[in-house]
């Protein structure tokens, strides 16, 4: 079975040149080539340096390879999200990576629930691939000298991550009050949800994990969508209070030395537009004994009740569970209501 590594060697090693000059002749020789590996999957790639006022555009290369079952299932089309990550700030943004702004309007973001008549066994067998450009660019808001990381989730696949650096204009954008608090949400002071603290049922991080978390199940707690975990990241001074922060979490207190960004983001079967809830999850120093230092590794835990802090109307459903640190996609977790 070949791996992404293949694809990005043999079908997406494009080079600059022909990142910025992409034509169709080109496309269709790469999809041929991926049609011949034996992959399941999707990958992406793109060049390292962007300067939009030199290049105008900022190319992502998509190249997927599914059978006709997955096709039917999730229409590409209905089920791609653009994820990239502001890696100076933390901030990570979820747009539609084929649809254009027109369609998403027509349907607010949102396709029918059931999918189209089953097809017949053959169809459903075979396999289908597709290369596609998307400007990214046109989907996202670059601005100034900054580097960004952005991956492709295909409901329940995520690509690999491709980090680059763009040079755009700057652009005024309004200060993010909640990112620069202490701690958000604020932790629970009784015992309760939210908390930052290291706890019995939070996952084992293992030595060579960056991230590892768990979702309670629904079914068992309706009306709650709990989710829990431990992460293990490079302190950057962006995390740094401000000043000293000391924060009551189940019911003692904690002197927090960093504050990490953190997004869940959860995607409908069929829906274009993901629930999104961006967090700053506080870090403690009876976690951290050698305190917070830039380059050295912090460890930080969370449990969360996403319902009790976003208004996620989780119809019926299948959904897919991630979540984004410093720039990188964790998870899924594949759920149904």
């Amino acid at each position: 079975m070949a791996t992404v590594n293949d694809v990005l060697t043999q079908v997406l090693d494009l080079s600059d040149r022909e990142f910025f000059n992409l034509t169709d002749d080109v496309l269709t020789a790469r999809e041929l080539s991926l049609l011949d590996l034996d992959f399941i999957g999707i990958a992406v790639n793109a060049p390292a340096v962007v300067d939009i006022l030199a290049q105008e555009k900022a190319p992502l290369v998509l190249a997927t390879r599914f059978d006709g079952e997955r096709d039917w299932r999730y229409p590409l089309r209905d089920n791609c999200i653009l994820a990239a990550t502001d890696l100076s700030t933390g901030e990570v943004y979820f747009v539609s990576a084929l649809k254009s702004e027109k369609e998403l309007e027509s349907r607010g973001g949102r396709y029918p629930e059931s999918p189209e008549p089953r097809p017949d066994p053959d169809s459903l067998a075979g396999i289908g691939v597709q290369l596609a450009e998307i400007d990214m660019n046109a989907r996202l808001p670059f601005s100034d000298n900054r580097a960004w990381a952005v991956n492709i989730l295909y409901f329940d696949w995520p690509s690999n991550t491709v980090n680059l650096s763009v040079s755009a204009p700057p652009v005024e954008t309004e200060t993010d009050t909640a990112r620069q608090a202490g701690a958000h949400p604020l932790p629970a002071d009784a015992p309760g949800l939210p908390s930052y603290l290291d706890q019995s049922q939070t996952p084992n991080l293992g030595p060579q994990d960056r991230l590892v978390f768990s979702m309670d199940n629904p079914s068992n707690n309706p009306g709650l969508l709990v989710f829990r975990g431990a992460f293990r990241v490079k302190m950057k001074a962006f995390y740094r209070p401000d000043s000293p922060v000391k924060l009551r979490d189940q019911g003692a207190e904690h002197q927090q030395v960093a504050g990490v960004p953190l997004t869940l983001v959860i995607l409908k079967q069929g829906e274009i537009t993901p629930l999104q809830l961006d967090m700053q999850i506080p870090i403690y120093q009876s976690n951290n004994p050698s305190g917070a230092v830039d380059g050295q590794a912090i460890t930080g835990f969370f449990a969360i009740d996403a319902r009790q802090q976003a208004t996620f109307a989780l119809g019926s459903g299948h959904y897919a569970a991630y979540f984004y640190l410093d720039g990188r996609a964790f998870g899924p977790v594949v759920f149904s209501v």
